[in-house]
């Protein structure tokens, strides 16, 4: 079977189709909670409004968070210095965002499901990823000092070097030694005729459940691969975002670097390998709801990387 075709296989595609505008459906089964931790007891001191959960750390002694979603599902958060923020220690399931859109369905590709309550949520855009993390806010208290959102550029970029200088979340060796990528898996379920990174093989044909997605250093999965992560750096005409982090479709070394920056995303952009990840972080301006409900025609505004920087799917 030949690889897919170029462009569709790797844009965001978010302008052949008006976005969809869902209720929200399902309210929490209990209290979004954050445990009170011994590292922020300073910070986090309302324990009759939070759901306290037991203070937990990570092996190298970072304060953690719990957020209760109801139904099951919870959220956890690691404290990453570098960035100083606290971090979600994975991408955002699906599981989690039916929490608050119910009836969301992640679809799947070439008869693979990713719709798995454990796997990343896709098929989600910028402002669906802004508003799941307005829902969150909606039910903490208001004086809290900070809030969730999605991370800026910088951000970003300490959380998957750990603070450290590093070509990729892994480290500086090729191929990786962890992460979810255009692998052997993938080649010989979709026949994508040697799209792979050569010997590398990390068991998921398309996205696999986030705790399976690659540890880094610093305790957080999926920092690289499994799916490309919204931000709110800027990108083109200012309303349009970097996307950070790759995807289960990826292999070019150069679009596997931290530093790579030239994936961009609409606001209504839409597609199977982009999800997004919470941190909960000093509060910034708060951003303007944008007006997604008339998208160009299909074929006008591809959201990719430029020609030069494309993967090869």
């Amino acid at each position: 079977m030949p690889r897919p075709a170029e462009p569709r296989h790797n844009a965001v595609r978010g302008w052949d189709r008006p976005p969809q505008r869902r209720p929200v459906r399902g309210r929490l089964g209990g209290v979004i909670g954050i445990g009170r931790i011994a590292a922020c007891a300073a910070s986090l001191t309302r324990p009759a409004l939070f759901a306290c959960a037991a203070a937990v750390t990570t092996g190298c002694g970072r304060a953690a968070l719990t957020v209760d979603l109801g139904g099951g599902e919870t959220m956890r958060f690691s404290r990453i210095e570098p960035a100083g923020i606290f971090v979600g220690v994975h991408e955002v399931t699906n599981g989690q965002y039916r929490r608050f859109r119910s009836g969301h369905d992640s679809g799947s590709y070439e008869g693979r499901t990713l719709n798995d309550d454990r796997q990343p949520v896709v098929a989600v855009s910028l402002e669906d990823a802004r508003a799941f993390c307005r829902w969150l806010n909606s039910r903490a208290p208001t004086d809290r000092p900070g809030e969730f959102r999605l991370p800026t550029g910088p951000e970003w970029t300490a959380l998957a070097t750990c603070g450290g200088a590093r070509a990729h979340p892994w480290g500086d060796d090729w191929p990786p030694t962890s992460g979810n990528y255009a692998d052997a898996s993938a080649d010989a379920a979709f026949g994508w005729s040697g799209h792979a990174i050569a010997g590398y093989d990390d068991g998921a044909a398309a996205t696999c459940a986030v705790q399976r997605s690659g540890r880094s250093s610093c305790g957080l999965y999926g920092v690289g691969g499994n799916v490309w992560e919204w931000t709110e750096q800027p990108a083109r005409d200012g309303t349009w975002r970097v996307l950070r982090g790759w995807s289960w479709r990826y292999k070019d070394r150069d679009h596997l670097r931290v530093d790579y920056t030239d994936k961009h995303g609409a606001p209504w952009g839409k597609d199977n390998n982009v999800g997004f990840r919470v941190v909960f972080a000093p509060a910034r301006a708060a951003m303007p709801t944008l007006d997604t409900s008339n998208p160009p025609r299909e074929g006008s505004s591809p959201i990719r990387p430029p020609a030069a920087t494309r993967p090869a799917i």
